[in-house]
Formats: structure tokens, sequence, C-alpha cells
């Protein structure tokens, strides 16, 4: 069924969109195109950020064009002092086992995002993006190190598919690539306190790519003959992990509190919050956050961070979406 010409220009509105979640507990995020100096415990570093320019062409339909980035990185601790101890001329004597994998990418493309009234009470949208494969890293390099004194010797299996050669020093590449992802957004009003609201965030994200670089084998030092590297170009399929959500509200009178959970690959949040009025100030429990926003109709902004210093800070998120009526 259409609806009336002026029940949907009514609607239409403009808006930008942009966030970021960064969380490296192994090193502030500023030191990890550093030598590594002083890696913690940690085993991972993660970051996913994005923005859109969309319209709101009425209450159900918003239609937007996407760019994003994705960069998983995990490693062992050992791999990590390996690293750092090797880069720093500080290493100790002794064999480490090394595990260290990574998968990132870039990509542009179009959106249609649609909302389903359930019921009275429940909804869920649906959000589709197309898209365009720009950049890629995706590899995994295991093996063995060893260290006696001033001399050191390791053993590396390397597979590695990139658009720039980051280990070689190798040129960069235009590859062609095509993709998409799906995001779903589900909300129940259960009573008038308790609500739940769960997202799940690039569902079945994969990326195709065509004739892309791809380095197979092994590295060693001392050399061996018997330790090649072999380059070709094939195609690839690269697959990225979901962004989960879970959150619990309770409203009273006009403060609620808020339990929510994230899950991402590696990195976990638990947060704990109040929200008065679209003032919003949240605690994490596991990484030490502080989150403080302010949510309205159209403006809604969110800083999350265990370190006000960015050169400090392990952890930080942003977010920003503004919307503005133009009929």
């Amino acid at each position: 069924m259409l609806l009336p010409l002026h029940d949907v220009i009514a609607d239409v509105s403009v808006g930008i969109r942009s966030e970021a979640l960064l969380a490296s507990p192994a090193m502030a995020i500023d030191e990890l195109d550093s030598s590594w100096e002083s890696p913690s415990e940690g085993d991972y570093a993660q970051g996913r950020a994005s923005w859109e320019v969309y319209t709101q062409l009425n209450d159900n339909l918003q239609l937007g064009v996407h760019q994003r980035w994705h960069y998983l990185l995990a490693f062992s601790p050992q791999t990590a002092q390996f690293y750092s101890r090797l880069e720093n001329n500080q290493i100790d004597s002794g064999t480490y086992n090394l595990d260290f994998r990574m998968n990132a990418a870039q990509a542009r493309g179009l959106f249609a995002q649609y909302f389903i009234p359930l019921s009275s009470s429940s909804s869920i949208s649906v959000k589709a993006t197309v898209l365009k494969g720009q950049r890629v890293q995706k590899g995994e390099l295991t093996g063995t190190g060893l260290v006696s004194g001033d001399a050191f010797a390791y053993d590396w299996n390397l597979n590695y598919v990139y658009d720039e050669n980051r280990i070689f020093d190798g040129p960069r590449s235009s590859p062609q690539g095509w993709g998409y992802s799906f995001d779903v957004y589900a909300m129940h009003q259960f009573n008038e306190r308790h609500h739940l609201e769960i997202s799940l965030e690039d569902l079945f994200y994969t990326l195709y790519w065509q004739e892309i670089e791809q380095d197979n084998g092994c590295l060693d030092r001392p050399l061996s003959s018997s330790c090649r590297v072999f380059s070709s170009k094939k195609t690839f399929v690269q697959r990225f992990p979901v962004m989960a959500t879970m959150k619990w509200g309770y409203q009273f009178q006009s403060l609620q509190t808020n339990v929510k959970i994230e899950s991402w690959q590696r990195y976990r949040a638990l947060w704990l919050g109040l929200d008065y009025q679209g003032l919003l100030l949240e605690v994490d429990g596991i990484n030490e956050m502080l989150n403080i926003g302010y949510e309205s109709t159209g403006l809604k902004v969110k800083w999350a961070f265990d370190d006000v210093r960015y050169s400090n800070a392990k952890h930080w998120q942003l977010a920003l979406d503004m919307n503005w009526p133009i009929l």
C-alpha cells in the first residue's frame, strides 16, 4: 500500500553517523605501530570504525553510503615479548613459541535499513550493506624463536594475503573485491519498566577478492635452502566476526538503569549504566572504562575511555549520530 505523498515527505531527514571502537590491552593504542617497547599480558589489538551519510525516507526505510575499517590482531604473550625485545635489543635467552594472526580490511558501499514493527511491544530492524573492497591484510605467522646470548634464530610458517606487503616492504597494489554484511537490531518492551535490546552487527561480513597477492611458505634465520616463500595471485575469501550487544534496561521514573554486554572476537565488555533524560554514564567492569554521552531525537554522542589521554589509552570508543529534517 502506498502512503500519501505528504505523509512520506513529512518524515524525510538526512543524517551523519560515525563510530569507532579501539581496544588494545597489551599496549597503548598509540604504540601499535611502534616497536612494542613494554607489552603487558594482553593478547589482542582490535579496531573497527565507520562513517555513514544517510537519508531517512520515512519511519521504516533508511538509505545511505558507508565507509568502514576493520582491524583484528591476535598474538600469544610470548610473541609480543619476543617482538618487543628483538626490536629494542633487549632479548633474553630462551625459546619462544610464536603465534601471530591478522585480519584487516577497508571497504565502502551502499546500505538499506528497514524497520519492522512486530507488535506494540516488539520491533526489529534489518540492515543490508553491499561493499567494494579497498584494502586487505590477512595473515598467519606461527613457529619458534630461539635466543642464545647475542645470537638468535627463528623458523616461521607464513600464510599471507595482502594489497601491500608489510613483511618485505613491497609496493601497494589495487585489488578488486566485493562483499556484503548484515546488521540486525531487535527490541522488546516487557512492561513499563523492563525492556531488552539485542544487536548483531557484521553478520556474514564477507569480502571476495579477485587475483589478490598471496605469500605461502616459511621464513628462517639462519637461512636454509629448504625454507622458501612462494608468491602467487589468486582469489581469496575474507570473513569477519560478528559484533554482538545485549542491553537490559529498567525504567524508574525519569531514571533508567542499564546492564549491557558486548562481544567482538576477543574483546569483551560489561557495562553498568545510568540514563537520566538522555544523559548517560556507564562503567565497564572488565576493561575499566568510563562512558559518558547524550542522546536525543536528533543527536547522539558517546565517548568511552580508560584514559582521557589517547597516548596512554588502551581502550577508546567514540560515536556520533546527527540527523536533520529536510522536508
